[in-house]
Formats: structure tokens, sequence, C-alpha cells
């Protein structure tokens, strides 16, 4: 498929390659800048040192260029052709197992580049994104993307419907039922302040709701949604929603199981005067009621003041991971009861999202293109390089297939793996 190289065809990345990766995530005073072109369908990175006259003033790997502007598609055949006939495209496109995705041009949409907030894969209807415009695309809607023939295809434009008029929306968190079923939560541009986007691969609706929404999970069996305001309604039988909201609190990401469901995010307090990390645990009682239990992380749980806002979290098997602004942490229930112990996990970067295929692969993604897998023992840095260079791209979402097939997307960049 074009654009994605199999497992043989995308060799790993030299331990040299890796130390100079290391090296110059240390070195804080020696930053390396780097330029993306588009070279005859190949993703190339030219690299200037700093302190010369050449090259941009920061590191970019988003599919835009430093002023701002669109690159030339990687389609266009005049763009690059000095880069010669002996260009390797796999190590040009591929870092380990991980490989560069080819992106439709974002300008299109009106885009100035794509900025993904989620990605899902669905055993019936395959893999789907959605991805919005950076904040001065004011007037650009949400774009529903899906994964077909190696590279991500627009497969709608995410608009409201109110009277006469269409008015633009932005997404924030996507989900699957796992039986086909498509459900993204945001905000209209200009109010209401929630939209409801689902969709079976072929249609899609947006409705409004009248609350700020900002995370959801689904089943076959139920859907979840939650936001600001320490707000959490779950599905019914006929198309309404039940008000499970907890007292105070603004969350920001849903994850478990119908059985064991989580929200998280911050809430302010008033004795510290900030807010802190927000955790609440939903469990089915001997009696089959649904009971909320919730915690905040504040001293001496937390090894300082001001823990910050929680914006995912993972479960699997006995783990239990979630991530601010400031850490990784790992939590525990004790006997059973919702009880959260802290434990902070030495990772440099905020993650911004989890999956995970067993309780020994499990991945997260974060700020300046981290990709880390931890393999039921400890956490692990994939070190993504391209070209020789550190990709530097935010990482948003990362969703996968029990097959162990792997998609990643951020600001401006998609990474794939495919299954071994």
């Amino acid at each position: 498929m074009a654009g994605v190289a199999t497992r043989e065809r995308c060799p790993r990345a030299s331990e040299t390659a890796r130390a100079s990766v290391r090296s110059s995530r240390e070195a804080a005073g020696e930053r390396s800048r780097w330029i993306l072109l588009s070279a005859g369908g190949l993703l190339v990175l030219f690299a200037a040192c700093a302190g010369s006259d050449d090259g941009p003033a920061d590191p970019i790997l988003d599919g835009g260029a430093p002023d701002g502007s669109a690159l030339p598609d990687a389609g266009d055949a005049d763009v690059g052709a000095e880069a010669g006939p002996d260009v390797d495209a796999d190590a040009i496109r591929c870092s380990g197992e991980l490989c560069l995705v080819d992106l439709p041009n974002a300008a299109v949409y009106g885009l100035s580049r794509w900025v993904f907030s989620g990605v899902v894969v669905d055993p019936v209807i395959g893999a789907w994104a959605i991805a919005n415009g950076v904040d001065g695309d004011e007037a650009a809607t949400a774009q529903v993307l899906h994964f077909e023939g190696g590279g991500w295809k627009v497969v709608h434009s995410a608009r409201l419907a109110l009277s006469a008029e269409a008015r633009s929306v932005q997404l924030s968190s996507l989900a699957s039922d796992g039986q086909g079923h498509l459900i993204a939560v945001g905000t209209a541009r200009s109010g209401p302040s929630g939209v409801i986007l689902r969709g079976d691969g072929k249609s899609f609706t947006v409705t409004a709701f009248d609350e700020d929404l900002r995370a959801v999970w689904a089943s076959g069996s139920a859907t979840f949604v939650a936001g600001g305001g320490g707000r959490i309604f779950r599905s019914e039988a006929d198309g309404g929603w039940a008000d499970e909201s907890a007292a105070g609190g603004d969350f920001l990401t849903i994850w478990g199981t119908a059985e064991d469901l989580h929200v998280a995010g911050s809430k302010f307090d008033e004795d510290f005067w900030m807010d802190f990390g927000h955790v609440g645990r939903r469990v089915i009682d001997d009696a089959g009621a649904p009971a909320w239990s919730f915690q905040s992380f504040a001293p001496p749980d937390a090894p300082y003041p001001g823990l910050g806002a929680i914006g995912a979290g993972v479960t699997a098997g006995e783990h239990r991971f979630f991530s601010t602004r400031e850490a990784l942490a790992a939590w525990t229930v004790e006997d059973g009861e919702p009880r959260w112990t802290y434990e902070e996990q030495k990772l440099p970067v905020p993650l911004r999202a989890f999956w995970a295929r067993s309780p020994s692969e499990i991945w997260a993604v974060g700020e300046v293109g981290r990709l880390y897998r931890f393999d039921g023992t400890a956490w692990e840095d994939a070190f993504l390089v391209f070209n020789g260079a550190p990709l530097t791209a935010r990482l948003t979402a990362v969703g996968g297939t029990s097959a162990g097939e792997l998609f990643v997307v951020g600001d401006g960049v998609a990474l794939r793996r495919a299954a071994p």
C-alpha cells in the first residue's frame, strides 16, 4: 500500500542514530533545526545547525512551512527533483516499525494543517480519525477521516445544522462501540456549547447538546459522555441521556470498561486556591446499581501542590496509569475500595493518550513526538527518527487492533505500524 512499509521493509534506526537522538534531547544548548520538504512523494528532512544563517527558527514535522503556509503535496511531480534517484524511501518514511502515513492537502478543507484529536479502530468498519485546524482556522470545521489505500482520506466534514445555518464544529474525542458505530463529541464554534457526532462509516449526523462535552467512551451496551462542570451522561435505549453528573470538577477523559469505568480531569480546591487532578470511578454494586466515587490528588497524595488536570488514563489487567501536565502516574484500587495511590513515573514529557493491546503492551503518546511502550514491567521510549532527525510534532492519539496494527496521529503527522 502506498506510503506504508511492512515490518521487513522498515529497518530500525541504528544504535548510533538512537544515541544521537538521546544526546540531542539531553543537550539543552545545542538544538538542531529541521526543515521538512516533500520530495517526489517522499518526506525528506534537512538539518541546519543552530547558529547557522539558514533554516527555520524551530524544528517542525507538521506538514507546514515555517511561515505557516502549506507545504506542497507529496504527489507534486515537480517538487524535490533535486533529491535524486538514490533516496531510500523506507529510511525516510519509517522509524523502526512505525511509518509515516500520507495525509490529504489540509488547505483544501480550509485548514492550515491537520491537528488530530482522536483515532480508533473498529473491528467492523476499520480505522477512523477526527481532526481540527489550528486556532487560527476559525471558519474551518472538523473533519472525519478513514484509513484506506495506505493513507487517511476525508469522508465527512462535520457541521451542525441549525435552521438554515450550518455551523462549524470542533471535535475533541472519538470512540467506537466495536460494532461499526462511531461517536465523537466537541463544541460548536458559536453556541450551543456541545455537539455529538454519530456515524456508521457511510453516513454521519451532528446534533446539539446543551452541555460542554470533552470526552466520550462507548461499548456495545452503553455510551458515556463527560465534560465541564462535572457533567457525566449515559446513553439510554430510547436515545436519551441519563444524568450521572458529579459535584463539580471538569472532565477531560473517560476510559475503562462498563463494569469499571473512570472519568478524570481537574477540580478547583478552595483551600489551596488551585486545580488538582480529579478522578472518578464507576462500579456496579451487588444490587446491580451504578455507584460513582471521586478523589482529588492534593497533598500529601501528590509530591507537590497543583498536580494538574488528568488528561488521559488507561486500565489493562492489574496496570493502571494516568497522565497529567506534570507527570505520568500509576494508581491502584486498594482492597476493592475506590482509593487511588499516587506513584510518579519518571517520563520526561506529558502524555496525551493511551491504548492497550494487552497488559504487556500499553502504548502512550505525548509531546515532542514521544511514543512509549509499557511491556508489563517498564516504559520504553520508541525514539522516533526519520531520515536521521527526531520527530518533534505533538502526538495526540493512538489506537490499534488485537492483531497488533497500530495508528498514531498528532499535530500534522500520522504514523502506522503494520500488524506483525
